[in-house]
């Protein structure tokens, strides 16, 4: 099967890119249990790897 390759960007902040990518990546990961899901955060905040590991203490303003 081809591999699907999704971008969300958006030059301005705080509008809704990282909780867009979780999301994303979670129904993606759900309907699909047997796929790999690779998510690549380039944003220097790195909010969407702090959503999908767990850590940090929410988004920052």
């Amino acid at each position: 099967m081809a591999e699907k390759v999704y971008v969300v960007w958006n030059n301005k902040g705080g509008v809704g890119k990282s909780t867009i990518v979780f999301n994303l990546a979670a129904r993606y990961a759900e309907r699909y249990p047997e796929r790999q899901i690779l998510v690549l955060d380039l944003c220097p905040q790195t909010n969407s790897t702090m959503m999908l590991l767990g850590g940090g203490t929410g988004m920052r303003g």
